[in-house]
């Protein structure tokens, strides 16, 4: 049989990979062109400035405030990060040195970065940094963040037993795989910024509206507290940093202007000048001002923080579109000329990577990011909100061949017919682009939580597969990710784990020897009681996560834009408990939730139901790592699997749901507000999954975790619907504290091929938006293309596929994640 191939693999096969996707584009977009030709050939640099000027900055404003301080570091940055304009750039502006880079935070966990020589041979995500720069490191900057970082406060400051349960002893970085704790890994959750303020605004305006409030201050006024001055300096601070950092970028288009021979990009020089002149300081007045002062803020924010996966652009084709409409009514713009300014942005929003500790590569593999840029949905008047440009980008992301930028499209019941096939043809390309929302499962949800209609219309997709929304939610503190795998394990071996020293430590609570238990009722109360102890020490990371982040984190530029901190007068980092409450409130994610169901449908089928097995042969059995168990690892294989639509397995998965929401309205954090269930993996179901022990569902020891909310690899045997109606079956939808469902679904190319395959896609869509799930994204690729990736990395370098919310380089993943994108089931119908 013939095998199709998806237009990605197509391009790849013949060679056409390191270019845009079609001749008309190659030729319309010559310099886009360019400078994507050798974009992937080095790996990133670790880009030191921007850590080098905040120590430098640190070190002379001790006494200061915290949020004036980094108002100050900001200044330090935008006056001294060196400033490089490419030969072919008309969108400028540099976060670090190098075709691409990863910026390094040591306010964060700065005691790693004596390792970030070991980046350049790692695994699943090389870095390299040259001798003059680490030396820099070692020398200047780690020596001054030692002792004074985040996640030094915070890990002082955990109970010792939740200490015990997290942290590795004697490693303060490595954790031990069973609640992951990310909370201190970035500045703060996912996010997108109000760029529309800016664009009408300007920070010019801002900036004139806190010197305002600054005069207006009164020692003896209670309702104008003279303890907000050094917030409303620091803002301003912000306001003049950036203005001065785009100026920096005016100065040296002029320079080059002056001795550019070719009159063609003299102009142009000319123009990106005059533009860095006006934005992001003034109002933008046209679409290329706009796509510059949105580069510009986006830029910007990640000199002062790093939020969990980088920036997001927010609700791009809406807020831009006025820009667009007016120029193309002018006739001073045109699509091609759109298209090639969109297609800028995605390359300056390419160079940055994110740079994660080492320690943590596993669970971050092939540098992930998240800086969603957001299509479709709805308006806040509850109209469909596609609109001219929504259809543009889609058809920019079709024909640009790089990673970037994260694509997400929000459907709803009114979602017009050809704006979902216009999706749906670029999900068939095969690069894992658009990732859907769902509003009907997430606007009910977040008006549910006190969010008003209009409000929850508005919301943008974030990260993996969160929402957000822009000048309502305040909180920013990561959690934690529950290994929920391991309980099942803790569970079989009365709180102890194969692995972990050798089974001999007490993590979890004595439950009894599961050998005792008669009943299936029995087991199910110890497993719940395991639970139950971990969600509590995942609460008590993230009270200590958020009592201790307002000491060292501050963000007064993203503060200087956000109606709830413009209000309180209050930097986002730093309102605990000051803000009025939160519509999400944080989360805990959850890890390898197939595993679990499956291994737990396994011991209720086999060992109390059908009584095939005795419980002491199976532990004997999962001690032995399956080996002379072949039969019974087949039985175990062979129950009843989560992800077919059938009601054995799925029954425990609600089980499990109501336990956990239950959980999370228990425990109120300092904010005031409630976390949410998650299924967000990144990577970790593989980094999580080298820790746990083999599984009653078959599955052999320090594999990977099943992902998301998906099924466990290659056990949804029904058909991706089934797979729609397993999640459906799950849920408690009379609860509110769960978000961020993440679903892959694969296919191969074959079963999307023609318009029969796009009539049955957008079918397909139609019923996932019907059955009111939240997320869904698409791998259209062949087994026998990543088999042949992983035999000759080189031909296949450029070989895109969905990992978890973001896509990557195929080959720049480890060989255990490579397998286990593999080992998903590749669905041949519908």
């Amino acid at each position: 049989m013939t095998i199709v191939l998806s237009p990605h693999e197509e391009r790849i096969e013949r060679g056409l990979d390191k270019s845009l996707t079609t001749e008309e584009s190659i030729h319309k977009h010559q310099r886009v062109n360019e400078m994507l030709q050798n974009m992937l050939d080095d790996p990133p640099r670790v880009a030191i400035d921007r850590a080098k000027w905040l120590t430098q900055s640190f070190q002379e404003s001790e006494g200061f405030p915290l949020t004036y301080r980094w108002a100050l570091a900001m200044k330090k940055i935008a006056d001294h990060i060196p400033i490089d304009i490419g030969d072919t750039e008309l969108v400028v502006g540099r976060c670090g040195q190098g075709t691409r880079y990863g910026l390094i935070y040591p306010e964060l966990r700065g005691g790693w970065l004596p390792k970030l020589k070991e980046m350049a041979d790692r695994v699943g995500g090389t870095f390299y940094i040259t001798d003059e720069d680490l030396h820099c490191v070692l020398e200047e900057i780690a020596p001054y963040w030692k002792g004074k970082t985040w996640h030094e406060a915070y890990h002082r400051q955990l109970p010792e037993a939740t200490r015990k349960i997290l942290w590795e002893d004697g490693d303060i970085y490595a954790s031990r795989g069973i609640i992951n704790a990310i909370t201190t890994q970035d500045s703060g959750l996912v996010w997108a910024l109000d760029y529309e303020k800016v664009l009408s605004l300007g920070f010019q305006a801002i900036k004139d509206s806190f010197s305002k409030k600054l005069d207006s201050l009164s020692i003896f006024s209670s309702e104008e507290n003279y303890d907000k001055a050094y917030f409303y300096k620091a803002v301003i601070l912000s306001c003049d940093a950036v203005i001065a950092w785009a100026h920096r970028y005016a100065e040296e288009a002029e320079s080059m202007a002056g001795w550019e021979s070719n009159p063609a990009r003299r102009q142009e020089l000319k123009e990106i000048a005059r533009i860095c002149r006006k934005v992001p300081q003034y109002p933008a007045e046209s679409f290329h001002e706009a796509i510059q002062s949105i580069w510009f803020t986006n830029a910007f924010s990640r000199f002062e923080q790093i939020m969990a996966g980088q920036m997001g652009l927010g609700r791009i084709d809406q807020y831009l579109y006025p820009y667009y409409q007016k120029d193309k009514e002018k006739d001073i713009l045109d699509d091609d000329h759109a298209l090639e300014l969109l297609e800028c942005l995605w390359l300056n929003l390419s160079r940055v990577r994110r740079l994660v500790p080492t320690s943590s590569i596993s669970n971050y593999q092939g540098y992930p990011h998240f800086e969603q840029a957001c299509l479709g949905g709805l308006t806040k008047d509850g109209r469909d909100a596609s609109n001219p440009l929504s259809y543009l980008i889609l058809q920019s992301k079709k024909e640009f061949p790089l990673d970037f930028p994260d694509l997400s499209v929000r459907i709803h019941s009114l979602t017009p017919e050809p704006f979902l096939r216009k999706a749906v043809e670029l999900i068939k390309e095969g690069t894992g682009f658009p990732k859907l929302y769902n509003d009907e499962e997430i606007i009910p949800l977040l008006i549910a939580k006190g969010a008003t209609i209009e409000e929850a219309r508005n919301y943008t997709g974030c990260g993996c597969a969160e929402v957000r929304l822009i000048n309502r939610e305040t909180y920013m503190t990561q959690g934690s990710q529950l290994n929920i795998a391991s309980i099942v394990e803790m569970t079989l071996r009365n709180g102890r784990m194969l692995l972990l020293n050798q089974g001999e430590e007490q993590i979890g609570l004595v439950t009894g020897d599961p050998r005792n238990f008669d009943t299936w009722e029995e087991f199910w109360a110890a497993f719940v009681k395991q639970l139950c102890h971990l969600f509590t020490h995942a609460f008590v990371n993230r009270h200590v996560g958020d009592m201790t982040k307002p000491g060292f984190i501050a963000a007064p530029f993203q503060s200087a834009f956000h109606d709830l901190c413009v209000e309180q007068g209050l930097d986002i980092h730093q309102g605990q408990g000051k803000f009025k409450n939160d519509i999400s409130l944080g989360n805990i994610f959850v890890i390898g939730v197939g595993t679990a169901i499956d291994s737990l449908a396994a011991i209720k089928k086999l060992v109390y139901e059908d009584k095939f097995v005795t419980m002491d042969r199976l532990i004997d059995a999962l001690n032995k790592n399956f080996q002379g168990e072949e039969v019974l690892r087949q039985f175990c294989l062979n129950c009843p699997k989560y992800g077919n639509a059938d009601p054995y397995a799925d029954s425990i998965g609600k089980e499990i749901d109501y336990v956990m929401n239950q959980m999370t309205e228990q425990y109120t954090n300092v904010w005031g507000g409630k976390d949410n269930i998650s299924y967000v993996p990144v990577t970790s179901h593989v980094g999580l999954g080298a820790l746990v022990g083999a599984t009653p569902d078959g599955r052999f020891a320090g594999k990977s975790l099943s992902e998301g909310v998906s099924a466990t690899q290659g056990c949804d045997i029904n058909g991706p619907t089934a797979v729609l109606v397993s999640i459906r079956d799950t849920k408690n939808t009379h609860m509110k504290n769960h978000e961020a469902r993440l679903l892959n679904i694969k296919l191969t190319p074959q079963v999307v091929g023609g318009e029969e395959g796009t009539r049955a896609l957008v079918s397909y869509v139609r019923t996932w938006c019907d059955m009111k799930h939240w997320h869904i994204q698409f791998n259209i690729v062949n087994k026998d293309t990543l088999l042949a990736a992983q035999k000759d990395p080189q031909k296949y370098r450029s070989l895109l596929v969905r990992v978890a919310g973001f896509s990557a380089y195929f080959v720049e993943l480890s060989p255990e994640l490579q397998n286990e994108i593999i080992a998903r089931t590749e669905h041949q119908t519908f």
